[in-house]
């Protein structure tokens, strides 16, 4: 007599299992990529960890992931293709702007300190006034 209702439970857990297992492989191969710093998308990810691309994108979470990665990383990239020479040229082009703004501190400084000089030689010369103008 054949059983009527067949034990699936067994199957149904090894699905999970391995369900869990590609997951698994997908999230760690996107560390290791991560920490090499090797370039994040689908294919890498998908050849790093031994799951197919319609895996990863059938995966909500695995997919913003490594999409949101490699958008990040594209940006580092192109922030690290600048050339030694570049760097140099900004640095230096940095400090001559800063140079500029420090003397037209300076110069600013200076004119205030003129203003106050002014200032207080028109206070001197009216609080002689009033001393005069007390005693007459």
């Amino acid at each position: 007599m054949a059983n009527s209702a067949p034990n699936t439970s067994g199957l149904a857990q090894a699905a999970k299992d391995r369900a869990a297992e590609k997951e698994k492989q997908a999230k760690a191969a996107i560390r290791r990529l991560t920490r090499e710093k090797k370039p994040i998308n689908f294919a890498s990810v998908a050849q790093e960890a031994g799951v197919s691309r319609n895996y990863l994108y059938k995966h909500p979470e695995l997919r913003a992931q490594i999409e949101k990665l490699k958008t990040s990383t594209r940006s580092d990239r192109s922030l690290q293709a600048t050339p030694d020479t570049g760097q140099e040229n900004i640095v230096a082009a940095l400090r001559l702007k800063i140079r500029n703004i420090e003397t037209q501190h300076q110069n600013e400084i200076k004119a205030i300190r003129n203003e106050l000089k002014t200032a207080n030689q028109r206070i001197e010369k009216l609080t002689g006034q009033i001393v005069m103008l007390q005693y007459k």
